[in-house]
């Protein structure tokens, strides 16, 4: 190892979304710069987005002199790299407080470049930037200063390719090519997650106010060793944190045991509703088996074939992390693993005796679900994440990305068809981030991200076989505009989808909702509706069951567990001040009477469907965010650390 260094991003620290006293966000940030000073860094770099406060600069500069201070204490230095909400000040002025907009210097045989995309120039078309020829200029004539043989790591606030994806962000690559590229570092999309694009690269952390997925706010520790080898580890703020706290497991006695023809195929179960036919007793629960899996399980969850669960996994900032798994139901044994281009945050689909899984690279894989091997791969072409789970009808499998939708021939790998999925060309975090849902002709897409501020709705429909005649619903008070985790499901021919409260709406008339049904806590969590036309929802706050048979009348209502992280989600600050954070990601799972409800505080609870009573509980002692499953008599589980479990009466 020659060195490490830090990358902060996204801090946003005085954002106008929480209350917090500015006092109270300084002292977190000192906290957080001595978090990563601690790991023995030389130098720390923020890529963009430092406090948004639109003060006139006095936040940046408030913002600049907090950090040179805690800098200077821990005897390391603090590099800034300008993100969207730092350019309130003009060039002239951020070049006052920061200094050059685009900079590098040479460190123990690297050289490391930092990019200000807004350097000059904002052109957009609403989120189509561009990054100014005279930043190209720039950051080429800087390449000819670097002799060839260094390692050269590259750090701005966009990326260049996947959600940002702006104007002569290719060219900019390319350039830095010439040399010798080894790690392309950047911010924006408040994800934690790693891809790669013509063999470079690129890493990006959780940053502050909502982040986009089911990351904690993070801190990213990059190693640089002997010749050029470059790795990244992603570290939640312990600030943010709770003291750990171990938890007792039941006892290891009974043994799994599953019904064979019992198959839980996708995300959302059998009937696409979150219900299955197997009935969970009353009774608590034993242990049968566990098994730890490299990487994080997001809040894609378990699916289930033939006796054997599959599960995708995410990355802690190694490729190695991210791949899909299978494993024998009743003992708990890898059957194989296969290693993916990134990480697997929606899971896998298994249909047409194959698994399908998609990648925050923007691939699409088909893999043989006995062996793991890979049938085909396909990609986006802009390496645009794709964080759902993709759903599989009449030989063709469906996605989405951030802001178009997919369709794949099962057999091939072939593009069928691909849409923006706006209508005005709004062109950022559109429909995709929840698994798709095919009722009908039709395949449904929740878009929940700018939903409202663009007028555009939370549910998109296009016709399945060729996308042609986009249907939105319209625009609805319960839509909230920043959860993404939640897919919709199905009862009967009707689809309900989840936001800042319940949208039922009959599957070809988007625009007539049979229900609406407005809360005061938003829901992140995919809901379960039984075919009676009870709805259970995890919102953030609270469990809510309610009778949609009977215009939505709640029946009953259970508190939330306190998370032991601070997720997305949550509209309250996450700095560290003692507020309990909330969320819940993972789906809800319907089996006979009883609710399996998993949740951020790393609990399993079994309540009573009827009225709520909590039947029995488990606690793991670590955030729970993947959607459970259920067959025979056994119950499958896997937490946020990678560790699935299998529980048996």
């Amino acid at each position: 190892m020659l060195f490490k260094f830090a990358q902060m991003t996204d801090t946003h620290l005085y954002a106008p979304s929480s209350t917090e006293d500015r006092a109270v966000r300084n002292t977190f940030m000192r906290s957080a710069i001595a978090e990563c000073a601690a790991h023995g860094v030389d130098f720390i770099v923020n890529t963009g987005d430092f406090c948004t406060a639109n003060d006139a600069g006095h936040g940046l500069r408030e913002f600049r002199r907090i950090c040179d201070e805690a800098a200077v204490e821990h005897g390391i230095r603090y590099h800034y790299v300008r993100g969207n909400h730092d350019c309130e000040v003009s060039d002239t002025e951020y070049h006052e407080i920061f200094g050059p907009e685009t900079w590098w210097f040479a460190h123990k045989g690297w050289a490391f470049i930092g990019i200000d995309r807004y350097h000059k120039c904002y052109e957009h078309t609403q989120h189509a930037y561009c990054m100014s020829a005279e930043t190209v200029d720039k950051i080429a004539a800087f390449i000819e200063e670097i002799p060839a043989e260094m390692p050269v790591v590259a750090m701005l606030h966009d990326d260049p390719v996947g959600i940002s994806r702006f104007h002569r962000g290719i060219e900019m690559l390319r350039v830095l090519r010439r040399r010798n590229l080894r790690l392309l570092l950047f911010g924006h999309v408040q994800s934690s997650y790693v891809g790669e694009f013509e063999g470079i690269p690129f890493v990006t952390v959780t940053g502050e106010d909502r982040p986009h997925d089911c990351s904690p706010l993070s801190y990213n520790i990059i190693t640089c060793r002997d010749g050029g080898d470059v790795a990244c580890r992603f570290h939640p703020y312990r600030v943010n944190l709770p003291p750990a706290v171990p938890a007792p497991l039941p006892p290891l006695s009974r043994s799994a045991e599953v019904h064979v023809e019992e198959n839980w195929l996708s995300l959302r179960g059998p009937y696409e509703s979150r219900c299955c036919e197997t009935t969970l007793p009353a009774t608590l629960p034993t242990l049968a088996w566990t098994q730890r899996l490299p990487g994080r399980v997001g809040p894609g969850g378990l699916t289930l074939k033939d006796g054997v669960v599959f599960v995708g996994t995410t990355t802690r900032g190694d490729f190695a992390e991210c791949g899909v798994h299978a494993l024998e139901a009743c003992t708990g044994e890898i059957i194989w693993s296969t290693r993916t281009d990134a990480g697997v945050e929606g899971g896998v689909c298994l249909a047409d005796d194959a698994g399908f899984a998609a990648t925050t690279a923007g691939s699409l894989y088909r893999l043989n679900p006995h062996d793991g091997q890979v049938m085909w791969q396909w990609n986006n072409r802009d390496n645009m994440p794709i964080a759902c789970q993709p759903v599989w009808a009449d030989g063709i499998v469906h996605c989405g990305a951030n802001w178009e939708m997919y369709a794949v021939d099962s057999a091939t790998g072939n593009t069928i068809w691909r849409k923006i999925a706006t209508p005005d060309g709004f062109t950022y975090m559109g429909p995709g981030n929840a698994s798709p849902l095919i009722v009908g002709s039709r395949v449904y897409h929740q878009r929940p991200f700018n939903a409202t501020t663009r007028g555009q709705g939370l549910i998109q429909s296009v016709r399945a076989r060729d996308g042609g005649d986009l249907r939105i619903s319209r625009e609805a008070p319960i839509m909230h505009p920043m959860y993404r985790q939640a897919s919709p499901v199905r009862w009967d021919d009707k689809v309900v989808a989840v936001g800042q409260g319940v949208l039922a709406i009959q599957g070809d008339q988007l625009a007539a909702p049979i229900l609406e049904l407005p809360h005061d806590s938003p829901s992140s969590a995919t809901p379960a509706v039984s075919a009676s036309g009870m709805a259970f929802v995890a919102y953030h706050r609270e469990i809510v069951a309610y009778d949609l048979a009977y215009l939505g009348n709640v029946r009953w209502r259970v508190p939330q567990e306190p998370a032991l992280m601070h997720f997305s989600g949550n509209y309250q600050s996450k700095w560290g001040t003692g507020q309990t954070p909330l969320g819940a990601f993972s789906a809800l799972l319907l089996a006979g009477d009883t609710l399996v409800v998993c949740d951020c505080g790393g609990h399993v609870r079994g309540l009573c469907a009827v009225d709520g009573r909590e039947l029995w509980r488990i606690k793991l002692g670590v955030p729970i965010l993947g959607a459970p499953v259920a067959s025979g008599n056994a119950l499958f589980v896997a937490d946020y650390e990678g560790t699935v479990y299998a529980f048996a009466w």
